[in-house]
């Protein structure tokens, strides 16, 4: 028999770490580079722009009009309220009003309403009073009766004029006289002359103001766009095709939050050009918020897209041919470390048929078969370990912290068992007809306990102590043995029929069931614990079954309860049978089929 030469092997040390360097190598750099070219541009571009810097001058200037007509038409209200003007008086009234229709620069008209009669209104330059009816002022019933309601100044939606169809936002100033509403001063900008204003920004920078997110207050196109309704235009309703797309570009991609601002960018069909978005909100005119921002072009151009666009593609391409490649190297290397996992899960469920399962032997990797057989060695001595010990109690300790097994009061339910005969079956027979004689009844027995729940806690020579509730406490604890003892009742009845037609001598069963509250814990020194339970509880579990020797009757297997027991249980008094009681006064009764 020819021998062969063991296979080199190689340390996994070195070979994970090769890989994982030239998967990194592939596959960062190129993206690396290409996303440092590709935000090269808008990075500085909007680092040296500021657009904090550029949104407070816009809002410094929207502000400064608005807030300083409001300013303005609560002086004019203070000196009608104190009447130091008569309303009344047609040439008093037209100075003043057109004295403060030219003192605020962006003052349009004012206009004054009162409950009844025509509205009266001094536009900014006129010599005169302009008397308009009230059917031809929008909305002005509610002008009137919201102010009746509230006694508050405020701005009004943006509309469209029906007399003129410009573009108009008005601050509506109550005058209340002797704590009653006499008037409603209403000041009127047109919007058209602001966006002239807000031309005077960069060519570069396009500014704009939007009531809500997608109806058009202030843009500079709006300064030359006649409207023929009384809507606000829609985001391409102004001749800008970047606004348009504000909201609406899928591939839009935010740059951050900063201070009171926001700010992103999207790309346009118009030549692949990127746009870039900054706003912030106001919400200091009226419920519906205003968003005051601008859009600018960027400074990449279509050829730095394109390059970009080449780099990244190149970039992604390698590393998914990098991925590939490193996967078809390394995945005979990789497998046998997934099986020896497979390995490990399936010793920590005590599955040891599945730890050689799933076993490498002669990999090429030296660590992998120092591994394996380490694995082998720890599961085929666990496997013989295991039949030593309670399966089921091992699985229940596992999961559950090392306080869980120290020494506490707990409810349980205890079930003893015990062969009746069985120093007379044994006398005569050979240690191994006696010894496979029991294996064979405990080996019916002890997969029903575990089935239902239980765990073994001691064999007691011709019988054995079952509990039910610990470690892991069960609130059902009782109906699970109760369960459990009638199906080891019926598998028993069959197996000792047969055993006593074959052999007269053969053992009759006795099973006896208590629940009640028992000290159970680790009982023991440090070399030598048991996981056990010790109490009253137990001892009468015990004796009700010992309680059977002299009350079996015919039976071939007999199972005896306690009052508790039954009591928990609500069992039917038709099928117990009493016995006398127990020498600690419990109550004890043979289970009648």
């Amino acid at each position: 028999m020819t021998s062969t030469a063991p296979r080199r092997s190689f340390s996994a040390t070195l070979v994970v770490p090769l890989f994982v360097g030239l998967i990194l190598l592939a596959g960062l750099l190129p993206v690396t580079i290409g996303g440092y070219l590709g935000v090269r541009s808008n990075t500085a571009q909007l680092l040296n722009d500021n657009r904090d810097a550029i949104l407070d001058s816009l809002e410094e200037q929207l502000r400064s009009s608005l807030d300083g007509l409001s300013v303005q038409m609560n002086l004019v209200a203070r000196h009608l309220e104190r009447q130091d003007v008569d309303p009344s008086n047609t040439e008093a009234i037209t100075g003043f009003m057109l004295g403060a229709a030219t003192s605020q620069e962006s003052l349009d008209a004012i206009g004054y309403v009162t409950a009844e009669g025509p509205v009266r209104r001094w536009a900014r330059g006129a010599a005169a009073v302009d008397v308009v009816e009230r059917n031809r002022i929008a909305d002005v019933e509610g002008i009137w009766r919201v102010k009746d309601e509230t006694h508050k100044a405020s701005w009004s939606p943006p509309i469209i004029s029906i007399e003129t169809g410009r573009g108009l936002l008005a601050y509506r100033q109550p005058v209340i006289r002797d704590g009653t509403l006499a008037g409603v001063l209403v000041a009127v900008i047109s919007w058209d002359a602001k966006s002239q204003m807000l031309m005077s920004q960069s060519a570069r920078i396009i500014p704009f103001v939007l009531y809500g997110r997608n109806n058009v207050f202030i843009h500079p196109n709006m300064a030359t766009v006649q409207f023929a309704d009384q809507e606000l235009p829609k985001l391409d309703g102004v001749n800008d095709s970047f606004l348009a797309q504000m909201w609406q570009d899928p591939r839009q991609v935010a740059l951050g939050e900063g201070g009171r601002s926001n700010i992103h960018w999207t790309w346009t069909g118009q030549g692949y050009e990127a746009i870039v978005f900054a706003y912030r909100e106001l919400r200091d005119y009226g419920e519906t918020p205003w968003i005051i921002g601008y859009h600018q072009s960027s400074l990449e151009t279509f050829r730095v897209r394109w390059i970009v666009g080449a780099i990244f593609y190149g970039s992604i391409a390698m590393v998914i041919m990098g991925l590939l490649v490193s996967w078809w190297l390394t995945r005979k290397a990789i497998r046998p470390i997934s099986e020896i996992a497979e390995a490990a899960r399936a010793l920590e469920r005590l599955d040891f048929a599945g730890v050689s399962g799933h076993l490498v032997e002669g990999s090429r990797l030296t660590e992998v078969n120092d591994t394996s057989h380490a694995l082998a060695s720890a599961a085929r001595a666990l496997e013989r370990f295991q039949t030593y010990v309670p399966r089921a109690l091992v699985s229940q300790v596992m999961t559950m912290d090392a306080s869980a097994t120290r020494a506490a009061n707990r409810d349980v339910s205890i079930l003893f068992m015990d062969l009746a005969g069985y120093t007379r079956y044994s006398e005569g027979r050979s240690a191994a007809d006696v010894g496979d004689y029991l294996n064979r009844i405990f080996g019916c027995v002890g997969p029903i306990i575990e089935a239902h729940g239980g765990s073994i806690d001691k064999y007691t020579g011709d019988g054995l102590m079952a509990v039910w509730g610990a470690p892991a406490a069960d609130a059902h604890h009782a109906e699970r043995a109760w369960v459990a003892a009638q199906a080891i009742v019926a598998a028993l009845r069959e197996r000792v029929a047969a055993d006593i037609a074959a052999d007269p001598a053969a053992c009759r069963i006795r099973l006896g069931l208590h629940s009640g509250r028992v000290l159970a814990g680790d009982i023991g020194f440090a070399g030598r614990l048991d996981y056990t339970v010790i109490g009253r509880t137990v001892n009468v579990a015990q004796r009700a079954q010992t309680a059977l020797r002299e009350h079996m009757g015919d039976a071939i297997v007999a199972l005896a309860v306690t009052a508790t027991m039954a009591r928990l249980l609500s069992l039917p008094s038709a099928r117990l049978s009493p016995m006398p009681a127990l020498m600690d006064g419990e109550g004890v009764f043979r289970v009648t089929d």
